[in-house]
Order: C-alpha cells, then structure tokens, then sequence
C-alpha cells in the first residue's frame, strides 16, 4: 500500500511508464524513489544515466564516479559527506544495506549537497520496495505541449496527478510570493517596535534633561536649536543600534 495517493505503487510500475511514453508528445519518461531521512539527507534513487530528465545534467561530481548500474553504492552531497565525516570507500548505512561511497558530489551551497544518490533499482531493494515509484519525470518533445501532455496523463491514470513545468514555476512563485509577504510582516512589526523602543528612550532622554535645556532657553538658545540636538541624538542612537542589531 501506498501512503499518499500521488505515489505510483503497482505491480504494473513498468506497464504505466510504457503507457506513459506511448502518449503523444512525450519523449521519455522515468521513475524516481525520493526518499527523506534525518540526519542522511535526501535518497535519491534514479537512473543516474538521464540525469538531465531531473534538471541535474550540471550536477558534478568532485571525488571518484557516479555509481554503475546494479552496483550498491552511492554519489554522496557535500553536507552528507561533511556530516557523517565520509570518504570515498567508506560505506553508508541505509535501512538495513551498507552501500559504498564511491563519489562524492560538488559543492553547489543548495539542496543538492544533501543528497545521496543511488541507481533507482538498488533504491527499490534497499527500501524493499520493488514495486513503488515516489514520482515519475515525463520529457516532452515540445515545451510547449506540457500542459497538454499533463492533462493526458491525468485523463489516463487516476492514481496519477501531474503537473507541467509552467504549473510548477507557478506554484513555486507563489510560494515564494507568500515567504516574501511574511518576511515583510515581520519587518514592519519589528520596525513598529524598534520606533516604540527610539521613542520610550528619547521620552526618557528628554525627562531627565530638563534642567539643560531649561539653561539653554536662558542664554538665548531657540526651540529650533534644542530640537535639532535632540533630533541629532535620536539618529546617533539608531544607527548604533541598527548597526549593532545587523
């Protein structure tokens, strides 16, 4: 059984990809097992041979090769690899399989540095998981004809939702739209309260002065001068503050 209802999880696994590849417009089409584990990063089981149907083809690979087909072993991230102190020989358990570390990933500072990535087959063994597929990845010939493609894909399969790469891109915008709308909440909150903190502060400044700016009047300073100090004072303050806050 699957446990979410997008998972392709059949005995008919190889039987769909054909299907899918038969309908008009598609190139190629591959399973992949994404798998997330704490502490061991993303399990990435595809066929390491078409990356470029991932969006990968400029993945690198720093330290020693990318696993062959059939082999137990794996291309390990920069995180994973810094994390768990490896290096290539060593061996990495996952569920109950050891496999080998025989490359290691080059560093891109993104979501690829925690990725362990391993041929799809040994993927499926490892998770004992021989008919199961977490998603699939459809090539079309036309980038123009995605939508379509997704909408027969779905029309086809029930047990399938897909998505094209424009519903992708915005979905992700969107995403992205929503993060910067709550970074920008938290900014205004925080420069309401830093006003209330300036303020509260000068209040106090200006109480506890009053006796210099009583003798300022007297020797004929004006409204105007004693307000620019305290105005003078105020900026002095915040950018200190603002600076020591970054």
């Amino acid at each position: 059984e699957c446990d979410w209802s997008s998972d392709v999880c059949s005995s008919d696994l190889l039987d769909i990809l054909d299907e899918i590849k038969q309908i008009d417009g598609v190139e190629d089409a591959v399973p992949a097992l994404i798998q997330q584990i704490p502490m061991q990063g993303i399990i990435f089981g595809v066929d390491l041979s078409k990356l470029d149907m991932f969006g990968l083809e400029n993945l690198k690979i720093e330290e020693g090769r990318w696993p062959d087909a059939g082999e137990y072993a794996v291309a390990i991230g920069d995180f994973v690899k810094e994390n768990r102190d490896l290096a290539l020989g060593d061996y990495i358990k996952i569920e109950n399989t050891e496999l080998e570390v025989v490359g290691i990933l080059e560093k891109t500072d993104g979501f690829m540095d925690v990725l362990t990535a391993l041929e799809f087959e040994i993927a499926q063994d490892v998770f004992d998981e021989h008919e199961y597929s977490s998603t699939m990845y459809a090539r079309v010939r036309d980038p123009r004809d995605s939508t379509f493609v997704a909408e027969e894909i779905e029309a086809e399969f029930d047990q399938l939702d897909a998505w094209s790469q424009e519903e992708g891109a915005e979905m992700a915008k969107d995403i992205i739209g929503n993060i910067r709308l709550i970074t920008l909440g938290i900014g205004i909150i925080a420069a309401f309260v830093a006003a209330i903190g300036i303020i509260n502060t000068m209040f106090m400044s200006v109480s506890e002065k009053t006796r210099q700016i009583g003798i300022m009047k007297a020797i004929g300073a004006e409204e105007k001068q004693i307000m620019m100090l305290i105005l003078e004072e105020a900026v002095v303050l915040s950018i200190f503050g603002g600076v020591i806050g970054l």
